[in-house]
């Protein structure tokens, strides 16, 4: 429950730059990458 509350609140893949299931810790994949940020978009 605690994992959903933070993914629903913090959106962390929203911020992330590439996401990686490792949901099979044998054969980790990467799930989506982000486009590459701009100058304006990388200054929070």
């Amino acid at each position: 429950m605690a994992e959903e509350i933070y993914l629903s609140e913090a959106n962390p893949t929203s911020l992330a730059d590439v996401i990686v299931d490792n949901t099979e810790f044998g054969a980790p994949r990467i799930v989506t990458r982000a486009p590459p940020r701009t100058a304006s978009s990388s200054q929070r």
